[in-house]
């Protein structure tokens, strides 16, 4: 038998009913190998093949006229499951971020801004009139002692360090500390660019990038920025036009990206440059209380990566992604953090530091090995792309249910979805796109463990180039093997598909014979999309094992039978059945005897194992002579033995008594219920067992 693992795949899923309660049967007793054809007084003439449908046996009685026989169920008190475990509760942080905490001790209380040097250590500028930069280290590091690296500075705002040089703002200039000798003292302060005049006195912030500078200032009510050359001083100017206490970050392309405090509509965001006609501000969505700080964590040539981090413990991604007709911006919240944050500097390697206003409490974030987050988006005519930090898996995230999209005019679907080959961009077909101007939210839902981070993604496009033009994107299909196909270890081992993915090919309706209705594949999915009666296989099965994985709709309900014979109006006049089921929502969730993971009405889990409502649900169902046990998600249900004392006791006492030929078969077909909703299975493969 397969060792049985839990999938990492969330998604959205709920499941069916199970067989409503059974009409009484005529059929007789069934044989030790196989079942007779049903008797009864009025059975037509002994001409007619074993096995098949009389002619004066009723047709499939329909859900409604199930639910009004009364026929009793077995005498246990009905109790609804509970998880396993309790339920998970959305944590603080996104997972794909990790917090490392340091101690900076020994240094002055008016720190203006730090900035990363070499071997762990931090350089930290102090405020006022003959200022300093000290050298310090984390405690616990050798030489954790604060030392002067410079000194003698007027008022500086902010330091940066980049490719190892040494950038400080501080009042009428831009200067470099260079340190020739490399004992980590300054030797020389060369002035880079000189910012004389009044509306330059109050320095605010600094980014240094590719040869570029780019410095913010507050002036009476507002703030001003400028664009600079490291080499030749050269200098653009911008008004940003009524923003407050603004940080600036570099960019991609020469520009750099402000953040200004919030006014009564939110922070807002400038993309400022060398060449003006580049430059546009937006908001950033909705109103933050607080300054913020932020750093760039990654770029390309046309994209940029940010952290922001504000001082209410909140924490937020933001990207920009150049298009076409102008940028994409995204931005996403990531959670609270457990310390307030005043300064900040990019680190190497996409990580974020962030220190207390009391200057003592060094917080680093960086990504987690393994955990996918959305790095940004990008828009075209029909819809945006999700670019993502880790692959999605093998088959993740093709289902439209999966996502989610909220426009100003409420929520939809995406039209359809569309995965990359490497898996680390998803398409969402969301015709007309992204509105120029307007916020559009995408989600991703699923289980908090196995989904990416739960909050929305706020995408804005911000246009540009007038008359530009935005790409369509092409409808690329799952492309074969993605789902529904078996590796080398499973064919060695003796597994078959029972569904190939495109076709229900192996399968026909029920007590039915021409083409299947009712049932189709979907974009590699068995999915039951209308009436047509249950399911079943072609072939009969005596021993086997079955893997698969189902999700429905939300108070959904169907279930999985074997030992199927032919010739009776329903398979559950015969076929012991695993149940699928919405626990929550669906009335059978109150008994634990007819919960998802119960054989049937006969023998109840224990826990509550299914995953949460759009999440597809792993199950294993080992059929070995009498021996039967149910897994579901990992964990086992059920087991019991067929025919036995129990098993037999058990039957009578519930509403398959009134069914002679209730699970006496020891071969027969497979079977999946069509109990009137959408339910979708995937990756359905047998393992025969010989005896």
């Amino acid at each position: 038998m397969k060792t049985r693992g839990v999938l990492s795949f969330a998604a959205i899923v709920v499941c069916a009913a199970s067989c409503g309660t059974p009409q009484a049967s005529n059929a007789s007793p069934v044989a030790d190998a196989a079942v007779a054809a049903p008797t009864s007084a009025a059975a037509p003439s002994a001409e007619a093949p074993v096995g098949e449908t009389k002619p004066n046996v009723p047709e499939p009685a329909t859900h409604a006229e199930r639910a009004k026989v009364e026929v009793p169920i077995a005498p246990v008190a009905p109790r609804r499951l509970t998880p396993r475990k309790p339920p998970t509760m959305p944590p603080s942080l996104d997972p794909a971020l990790t917090i490392e905490h340091q101690r900076l001790e020994g240094l002055p209380n008016d720190v203006v801004g730090f900035a990363p040097y070499s071997n762990g250590r931090w350089l930290v500028a102090s405020g006022g009139a003959r200022a300093s930069v000290w050298l310090v280290a984390p405690a616990g590091i050798v030489h954790a002692e604060p030392r002067v690296f410079a000194s003698g500075l007027d008022h500086p705002s902010a330091i940066v360090a980049d490719g190892g040089r040494i950038f400080v703002l501080q009042r009428g200039e831009l200067t470099e500390l260079v340190d020739r000798d490399g004992d980590d003292v300054a030797d020389d302060y060369r002035v880079v660019a000189e910012l004389a005049g009044r509306e330059f006195s109050k320095p605010r912030d600094l980014a240094v990038d590719r040869g570029l500078f780019a410095a913010t200032f507050d002036t009476d009510g507002s703030s001003l920025a400028v664009v600079g050359s490291l080499t030749d001083g050269r200098t653009t100017i911008h008004d940003l036009r009524g923003a407050r206490k603004a940080r600036v970050a570099p960019g991609f392309d020469g520009a750099f990206l402000v953040l200004s405090d919030a006014d009564e509509a939110g922070n807002r965001v400038h993309w400022i440059g060398t060449v003006p006609e580049r430059t546009w501000s937006s908001q950033l969505f909705q109103a933050t209380p607080d300054s913020a700080v932020l750093a760039r964590t990654e770029s390309t040539d046309a994209s940029a990566g940010y952290l922001i981090a504000w001082e209410h413990r909140q924490l937020a991604r933001v990207a920009v992604q150049s298009s076409p007709s102008g940028c994409d911006v995204t931005l996403q919240y990531a959670g609270s953090i457990d310390s307030d944050a005043k300064f900040c500097a990019a680190t190497v390697g996409g990580e974020f530091a962030f220190l207390d206003a009391a200057a003592s409490n060094l917080a680093i974030v960086r990504p987690t090995p393994g955990v996918s987050a959305v790095r940004g988006t990008r828009s075209f005519a029909n819809g945006i792309e999700l670019q993502l930090s880790e692959p999605l898996a093998n088959d993740q995230g093709w289902e439209r249910e999966y996502w989610a999209v909220v426009e100003n005019d409420g929520v939809r679907w995406p039209d359809w979805v569309s995965v990359a080959d490497d898996r680390r961009s998803v398409f969402l077909a969301n015709e007309p796109g992204v509105p120029d101007g307007a916020q559009c939210k995408a989600y991703m839902l699923g289980d908090f463990d196995h989904s990416l981070w739960f909050n929305p993604l706020s995408i804005r496009r911000v246009r540009t180039q007038v008359g530009a033009e935005l790409l369509r994107f092409e409808r690329r299909p799952m492309p074969t093997g993605i789902r529904n196909a078996l590796s080398e270890a499973e064919h060695a081992g003796g597994w078959r598909l029972l569904f190939d993915g495109v076709s229900t090919a192996g399968w026909r309706n029920y007590g039915k014979d021409g083409p299947v209705e009712g049932w189709a594949a979907e974009n590699g999915e068995l999915v039951r999309v209308g009436d047509g009666g249950d399911l079943v296989t072609e072939e009969e099965f005596a021993s086997f094992e079955l893997e698969l994985d189902w999700r429905i709709g939300s108070g959904g309900n169907s279930g999985i039978l074997f030992h199927v014979v032919d010739g009776f109006d329903a398979v559950w006049r015969t076929g012991p059945e695993m149940q699928i089921l919405d626990n929550q929502e669906h009335p059978d969730g109150q008994n634990s005897l007819t919960s998802a993971g119960s054989n049937y009405a006969l023998n109840a889990p224990e826990f509550d194992d299914t995953r949460p409502i759009g999440a597809w649900n792993h199950v294993n169902l080992l059929v070995d002579g009498a021996h039967v046990e149910h897994w579901l998600n990992g964990e086992k249900q059920c087991e019991y033995e067929l025919w036995s004392d129990d098993w037999r006791a058990r039957v009578a006492a519930s509403k398959f008594a009134a069914m002679p030929d209730y699970g006496l078969a020891k071969t027969g077909r497979i079977a999946l219920q069509n109990h009137g909703d959408r339910v979708r299975f995937k990756n359905v493969k047998v393992r025969p067992i010989a005896r």
